[in-house]
């Protein structure tokens, strides 16, 4: 007889189109874990509507930022309890097994009440942000944690934080990177680069060119990329993505023609076979999805030393060792000498059926008690 599948209500509410986003709703489409587990949104999140699994929207607004999350506290107690009634009801249909919680103020704000139903999950898609939020969050979140049935992290540096904040009561971080589609691209042949290039309006003999994949926000740090293209007079920089600092990094990159921005893509994949390496400058980074689709690509990466992904890349990547144009400009270089084959061989390696089955055993292992 084939077992039931689980019931799992996934907590999160974003509006936006980035790479954790797509990551959460990717996890319960994943053919392994579908063929055991079935998840309800509880919240929103844009891409969830692709995976054709139902949904609850909890009213709790957009996801917080650091201005948000200050001007939004005072109406932060009538929302948790409506939300706390709406989760509440739909477990009357649902029966939960287990609830996925993702995001600092879902899991402060739901986890308590979501433990009394059933045992809950938390993902740490991200570090902590600095600032006067830090310490009280960080206590908050040390005291909730404690209700938790595990904790998965995206990569060793967010597990490395979360051991320097969790107190002895909550369990063991364990790290699940992401994956990647085996097929999803592959290194670009010189006919594909040169097409991807011109259709950006780049010469089809530019000695680098740099994709910048990101939302245009201020930890994804995309002016290093427009400080370094200004320093290396052959390098082109190809911005696709949009966000509330598109104008500026504009205005910044203004009278330098070799700075492209596209606006969002849905299918960035163009960008990455017009290029020879991936930046990733942002800090407070969990993982970056677009070191996957980079790599899949054969681009070697380039990241920041204070972002937390140094060790992702090593062997196939360089860091710059400041957030300054110069030494993104000069890691720049040194990637472009790396060769494709050492990226693709990271990305493979990411699978998405290891990485389902990864997650399921979480998800087990916390049912099971």
């Amino acid at each position: 007889m084939t077992p039931s599948k689980l019931r799992v209500g996934v907590v999160v509410t974003s509006t936006e189109h980035g790479g954790a986003e797509a990551h959460i709703a990717r996890i319960w489409t994943s053919s392994v874990v579908a063929a055991r587990a079935r998840a309800h949104l509880l919240g929103s999140l844009p891409q969830w509507s692709s995976t054709e699994l139902p949904a609850t929207d909890l009213g709790t607004g957009a996801k917080w930022s650091y201005r948000r999350a200050v001007s939004s506290v005072a109406s932060m107690p009538l929302v948790v309890r409506r939300s706390r009634a709406t989760i509440r009801e739909v477990d009357r249909t649902e029966h939960f097994d287990a609830f996925y919680a993702h995001f600092k103020r879902e899991q402060v704000l739901y986890t308590s009440s979501l433990a009394s139903i059933a045992p809950t999950i938390w993902m740490e898609h991200g570090h902590f942000p600095g600032g006067r939020l830090r310490r009280p969050l960080a206590a908050a979140y040390r005291r909730v944690a404690e209700r938790t049935a595990a904790i998965v992290c995206l990569s060793a540096s967010v597990k490395a934080e979360l051991e320097g904040i969790l107190g002895s009561g909550a369990p063991e971080p364990i790290v699940i990177e992401n994956a990647i589609e085996p097929g999803w691209t592959t290194p670009a042949s010189e006919v594909e680069r040169d097409d991807a290039r011109r259709s950006l309006g780049i010469p089809t003999d530019a000695e680098m060119v740099v994709a910048v994949v990101a939302r245009l926000i201020p930890r994804k740090r995309v002016e290093l990329a427009i400080a370094a293209a200004a320093l290396l007079p052959s390098c082109w920089v190809v911005v696709c993505g949009d966000g509330p600092l598109a104008e500026s990094l504009r205005a910044q990159a203004a009278g330098n023609p070799r700075v492209v921005f596209t606006g969002f893509r849905t299918d960035p994949r163009p960008v990455y076979a017009a290029s020879d390496v991936l930046l990733l400058a942002s800090w407070e980074e969990g993982f970056g999805h677009v070191l996957l689709e980079g790599a899949s690509a054969g681009l070697p990466a380039v990241v920041v030393a204070d972002g937390g992904l140094s060790a992702s890349v090593a062997g196939w990547g360089a860091v710059a060792d400041a957030p300054t144009g110069g030494a993104v400009a000069e890691a720049l270089v040194h990637a472009a000498t790396l060769p494709s084959g050492a990226a693709r061989r990271w990305a493979d390696a990411h699978d998405p059926d290891s990485w389902g089955r990864a997650h399921l055993a979480v998800l087990e292992r916390a049912v099971s008690g």
